[in-house]
């Protein structure tokens, strides 16, 4: 009788967290595009994610606050296929605390596309509003993956120019911080903090040592749904929910993000916002 491979519950679980961070990926990649801004040197460089987002059968273009301030000193652009698409419009983002965005904790930026707008930039799929969590469960005992372009994982060709671009996801869980939230003058009830590991994966790619996440600021946060053991079961569902903005990478190795619906509220709502 051959030896059965008899495998752990922790072993299986994290092979179904696999399965469902790639069915997320999958779901969520289509969504996601980097943002480049002009060098010193003249040359386009990747500095941030973007997302595309659908509320009210109206399509946004949504980002952290701090990336679409590079518009002050370089033209923008995001990425469309393997071409750079330059990125204008009037902006509508979160107020800056004495205009100062390095104290801007809300720190989102959204956009109402046109039709044009989003012929050009090839938009496929949106976030619609089924694929949105409403953020009312416990978040202590749920799963969360980070999304994102960092800049380091970014290449382009100069010569063409083309963009090659790769994405990267870390998981983690939401864990209440009160030093960091202290520190950054926050109740807790709008933010998620995602503790950072030292390994993190290219999406349809390898665990690898953790780069640099500068350049992942305006991607995804998704809700991978609680920690069940009913998830174990073979061909278990997975979910995969938008939950939030990525806005900061603290000092304290926290990814933090912003619950979505701070975001929706701005959307519907223009006293919570201004035009940049």
């Amino acid at each position: 009788m051959a030896n059965a491979l008899i495998k752990s519950v922790g072993e299986i679980g994290m092979e179904r967290l696999q399965e469902c961070v790639e069915h997320a990926g999958s779901k969520f990649l289509s969504t996601i595009r980097t943002c480049f801004a002009v060098s010193k040197k003249g040359r386009a460089e990747a500095f941030g994610t973007c997302f595309f987002l659908k509320v009210d059968s109206k399509p946004y273009l949504v980002t952290a606050g701090h990336v679409i301030d590079h518009s002050d000193t370089s033209t923008i652009y995001i990425t469309a296929g393997t071409q750079l698409k330059t990125l204008t419009g009037e902006f509508m983002t979160s107020v800056s605390p004495n205009g100062n965005r390095d104290k801007d904790h809300y720190d989102f930026a959204f956009l109402e596309l046109t039709e044009a707008q989003c012929a050009e930039f090839q938009v496929t799929h949106f976030i619609e509003e089924n694929m949105i969590s409403a953020n009312k469960a416990d978040t202590s005992k749920r799963t969360y993956m980070a999304l994102g372009f960092p800049a380091s994982a970014q290449k382009v060709e100069w010569d063409k120019p083309i963009a090659h671009t790769n994405a990267v996801s870390h998981t983690g869980f939401h864990k209440h911080n009160p030093q960091l939230l202290s520190r950054l003058k926050l109740s807790g009830d709008e933010h998620f903090s995602i503790k950072r590991d030292k390994r993190v994966k290219a999406f349809n790619g390898p665990m690898c040592n953790a780069i640099s996440i500068k350049g992942a600021s305006g991607g995804v946060l998704i809700d991978l749904g609680p920690i069940d053991p009913a998830k174990l079961a073979p061909n278990a569902p997975c979910t995969a929910l938008l939950a939030g903005l990525l806005i900061e990478f603290t000092r304290e190795r926290i990814v933090l993000a912003l619950k979505l619906q701070v975001i929706l509220d701005a959307i519907q709502k223009p006293s919570l916002r201004c035009a940049r």
